[in-house]
């Protein structure tokens, strides 16, 4: 019989096992991290647009940091064992409406060169922090 998941023991059960190790950190994430803890910028919701490897372990990196991660891209291998490290996922064509409330993120990195850049800033609050195009910016 297979247990229900409201059960507590099953609740935080996962029958893929434990994460494997993380990867290791990209260099742009670990820059954007010591930029946020000069800041004193050490929790938050933050989202990461891309799927390929960089942005899936940089996702898993803040994830384990404490961050509050939401990772949109599209289907990719690497992001099938992502919310494994507590990173929420989020599969759809950058090109269509992103389905977050208008600011809803504290802080963002932006992997791929975006033509939906208008979706991208209307989902940041008013002064997030955020990495695109190649720099540190601030909404």
């Amino acid at each position: 019989m297979v247990e229900s998941p409201d059960v507590p023991w099953a609740r935080d059960h996962d029958p893929r096992g434990a994460p494997p190790a993380l990867p290791k950190t990209p260099d742009l994430a670990a820059s954007f991290a010591s930029y946020l803890d000069k800041k004193k910028v050490r929790s938050g919701r933050m989202l990461v647009v891309g799927s390929d490897k960089c942005s899936c372990a940089s996702a898993a990196h803040f994830a384990r940091a404490g961050f509050d991660v939401h990772l949109v891209g599209e289907s990719d291998p690497y992001i099938a064992n992502l919310d494994l490290y507590g990173v929420h996922l989020y599969t759809q064509s950058l090109n269509q409406h992103w389905l977050f409330d208008d600011g809803y993120f504290d802080l963002a990195l932006n992997f791929l060169s975006l033509t939906a850049k208008s979706q991208f800033l209307r989902v940041l609050k008013d002064g997030a922090y955020y990495y695109s195009d190649g720099k540190i910016k601030r909404n």
